[in-house]
């Protein structure tokens, strides 16, 4: 997925939108809608996409990994969240992958159905690809902390 565009994904997310995301990063939405417009002369820098990410988290907002997700797809990696930090039982998780994965197989048959992907069409499947690679990653999460909640404690194994 383009990182702009998932960008774009999670700021339209967030709760009070661009305006709310701009506050946060002490930017005018102004600069930052050019920012994540992609516009020549204007970077989005690495610590303002931390930021917007924790503030996504902290909002608990469904596609706060949207942005994480798209670069570790781009470089061929994965993400797991880390033990302790599921917020979706694993059944949840579950039934959102399928879902996600639904959508991402009805969008991607439907755009090359007549032999041609347009643009819209390639950024539809693009957001549906990261909506299901965030699913993904809350799956994972959540299998984590059950894994961990099953170990002993006081073995080395949780504190």
């Amino acid at each position: 997925m383009n990182i702009l565009a998932a960008t774009r994904l999670l700021t339209r997310g967030y709760p009070s939108g661009l305006e709310g995301i701009a506050l946060i990063l002490s930017k005018s939405p102004t600069s930052l809608r050019h920012e994540i417009a992609g516009e020549k002369g204007n970077k989005l820098g690495a610590e303002d996409v931390v930021d917007m990410t924790n503030a996504a988290l902290a909002a608990k907002q469904d596609n706060a990994l949207v942005i994480l997700s798209a670069m570790a797809s781009n470089c061929g990696c994965e993400i797991r969240r880390l033990s302790g930090t599921a917020t979706k039982t694993g059944m949840q998780a579950v039934s959102g992958g399928a879902i996600e994965f639904a959508e991402l197989v009805a969008s991607a048959v439907g755009s090359m159905a007549d032999g041609v992907v347009n643009d819209n069409e390639l950024k539809e499947a693009e957001r549906e690809c990261s909506e299901l690679m965030t699913q993904l990653q809350a799956l994972m999460s959540a299998m984590a902390a059950m894994n961990l909640a099953g170990k002993p404690t006081g073995q080395g194994y949780r504190s």
